[in-house]
Parts: structure tokens; C-alpha cells; sequence
């Protein structure tokens, strides 16, 4: 007990740690500068909705008569 803590406390407290950085890591997206701007194009400048989604929108809209 170098610490003042039991070895269960320091296994939980390890843990957590780890676990904390793992969701730390996988919350963040990384990004090139060439990757940024793509997407900040594809944001800016969608492209138009194709056949199929189309088709999908005038399905939705005819079952729910929106």
C-alpha cells in the first residue's frame, strides 16, 4: 500500500483511465487539411437527392399522406 490504496481501488482507478482514453479517442475526428475542406465543400454544396431517395420521399409521402 505505497499509495494509501487498496489494489482493488487501484484496479477500478486504472481502468477507468483506460477506458476514459479509449472514449476519448474515438469521439475525435481527425481530419487533413485536404479532408476539411472536402467536407467542408460537401456541406456547403450538397449534391442533389438522387432517384432512389426520391422514390423514397414520394412513397413516405403517399403512405402518411404528407
Amino acid at each position: 500500500m505505497l499509495t494509501g490504496r487498496s489494489l482493488s481501488e487501484l484496479v477500478i482507478e486504472s481502468t477507468q483511465e483506460a477506458a476514459a482514453k479509449i472514449v476519448r479517442e474515438h469521439e475525435l475526428i481527425r481530419l487533413s487539411r485536404e479532408e476539411q475542406a472536402a467536407f467542408a465543400h460537401a456541406l456547403l454544396t450538397p449534391a442533389e437527392p438522387g432517384t432512389r431517395l426520391q422514390k423514397a420521399v414520394r412513397n413516405y409521402r403517399r403512405k402518411t399522406a404528407l
